[in-house]
This record gives structure tokens, sequence and C-alpha cells, in this order.
């Protein structure tokens, strides 16, 4: 092979065109002979056999995978199944005790009607139930926001209809229109009449009760009325139907009945503190009463203690005469 040394350090010019000629040649002849000995069919049967290799490990794997998928399903199905079973039997046990204790929201029972309505979503066995009886456990905690969609968890999409005409019947007409708005039922219940009546169904049942003497009774009605429009506001304001039922009017009456009970309060507080300066003062004047009479009650035993004992007085002069008796004999 050329020596690259050589062809540099040469002063001739034809000289160097010839090595470098010379060098390409040989160039090209050693390249001839590479590709000559280059064994390309094994180099493409041993990519074969590894794409070979490699496709069949990968089928190994994805038979694995799908048996451990398959197994792993069977698994969670095997505990699912006993965790089932043993939230039914927990459900079994419960059940009767609710419906002992009554699903009035008032008597306390409303959380753990929901716990039971939680158990029966979370392990899907509310299947294994009576609707009807699931329903009268749903009635009892209406009044709380997640209920609705836990309606959904439970099956009984089909049976909102009836339980919103029993909120509306029992007076729940807005724990009623939070199902009607979940689950779209605003065409065969608008929502404004159903809160208009409510409203004047508050008022004409707080007529009727305000049949006792006195102030107390007004300041229930006040009360009630007052927690009824401030929970239609809220309402109004979380469904977004302002534009149909315009706020004023009701935010109107709130004000007044909110001023109306701070000046009650008002009045209150200063009656309390007129009776305790009062009660305070009649303590004042019975203690000085008491010290009136302790000061006349020494004065008396001071007295007493002084004619009795004093030198000049009969009684001593008596007493000085029976001793000296007594002497002689």
């Amino acid at each position: 092979m050329v020596d690259v040394k050589q062809v540099l350090e040469s002063d001739a010019p034809s000289s160097l065109i010839d090595q470098v000629n010379d060098a390409l040649l040989e160039l090209n002849a050693h390249n001839d002979t590479s590709e000559d000995q280059v064994q390309w069919e094994e180099i493409e049967e041993h990519f074969r056999n590894l794409e070979t290799t490699l496709r069949k490990n990968f089928e190994e794997l994805e038979a694995k995978e799908k048996k451990f998928t398959k197994q792993e399903a069977e698994t969670c199905a095997s505990l699912a199944e006993r965790e089932a079973s043993q939230a039914k039997a927990i459900a079994d046990e419960w059940k009767p005790k609710l419906a002992n204790a009554g699903t009035d929201a008032a008597n306390g029972i409303s959380l753990e009607a929901e716990a039971f309505l939680q158990l029966l979503a979370t392990f899907r066995i509310a299947s294994k139930f009576d609707k009807d009886e699931i329903c009268k456990f749903v009635l009892a905690v209406a009044h709380r926001r997640q209920t609705p969609e836990l309606c959904h968890f439970l099956g009984l999409t089909h049976k909102i209809p009836g339980l919103v005409e029993s909120m509306v019947s029992g007076g729940k007409q807005i724990n009623a229109i939070r199902f009607i708005h979940v689950f779209q039922l605003t065409e065969s219940y608008p929502l404004v009449p159903l809160l208009k009546t409510y409203l004047k169904d508050l008022r004409r049942n707080s007529q009727v009760d305000n049949t006792g003497d006195g102030t107390g009774a007004q300041d229930d009605v006040n009360a009630k009325e007052l927690a009824a429009l401030k929970a239609v506001i809220r309402c109004v304001q979380e469904f977004k139907f302002e534009a149909d039922y315009p706020l004023d009017p009701l935010q109107k009456r709130v004000n007044q009945l909110e001023r109306s009970k701070a000046d009650k309060k008002r009045r209150n507080e200063s009656k309390r503190q007129q009776q305790k300066k009062q009660k305070k003062k009649k303590i004042s004047g019975r203690w000085r009463g008491m010290q009136e009479e302790a000061q006349a009650l020494r004065g008396l035993v001071s007295y007493l203690y002084s004619s009795t004992f004093s030198l000049s007085s009969p009684r001593h002069c008596l007493f000085r005469s029976l001793r000296g008796s007594e002497a002689d004999v």
C-alpha cells in the first residue's frame, strides 16, 4: 500500500499525482476484495432468526400477561363476592333496626340511613333488597346534597318520580327540586310553581299554628319563614333560574325578618340587663337591712350585758348581798 507520508514529502508534482492514482487504485482493489468476503446471506439469516426469536418471546410474554390478567380478575371477583356476602349479612342485620327506628330525618336516624345506603351502593348489593324499602330510607336523607347521585348507584332511577311525588306531598319541595334537576324532570315538575307553593303552604300553616298568646308563637313563625325564604333563595341561585323567579321580593322579606329579629334580640338584652340591675339592687337592699338588723342586735346584747354586770346595778347589789349572807353562815 502507498505510504501517505512519502506522498506528502515528494517534491515533484508529477510524481505526487502518480502516487495518488496508485493509492486510489489500491484502495479500490481492497474494496472489491472486501465486498467479495462479506457473507450477506449469513447476515440476513442471522437477523431473520433474531426476529423469529423476538416474536416468539413476545408471544410468550403476551400469553403470560393474559393468564395473569385472567387470574387477577378471578381473584378480584372472588374477593368482591366474599366482601359482598359479608356486606349483605351486615345489611340484613342493620335494616330492621332502621325500620323500627323510623325514617324521619328529624329523629336523628338520617345519618344511619345514609350510611346504610352507602353500604348498599359501595358493595353493589342494592339489587338484593326490596326497592320500595330502599326508597323509604332515601326519603330520610333526601335533604342531603349527594342523595340524588347515590340513587344512581342504587339503581333507583325508575323510582325517582314516585320519590318526588312523596316529597312534594310531604311539604319537602326544596328536597324534591334537587332530584328534579339532577334527573331532568323539569317538564313534569316545573320548579317555580313548586317553590311558590312551598312558601304559600308554609305561611298558611304558620297562621294556623300561631294560636298562642304572647310573642313566643310569632317568633317561631318568623323563624320558620326566614329559614324557608333562605332555602328558596339558595335553591334558585344554585340551579340558576333567577330569570324565572326574581329574588328581590324574597330578599326584602328576609331583610325585614332579620331586622325584626335583631330588634327583638336588643330589646330582650336590654330587658335582661334591667332585670339584672333590679335583682342586684334588691339583693343590695336586703343585705343592707340584714346589716342594720345585726347592728341593732349587737346594741341590744351590749346593753343587756352592761345592765347585768354593772357594779351599780340592782342585780349586782343583790348578788353581792347573797354572797355575803352565805359567808356569815
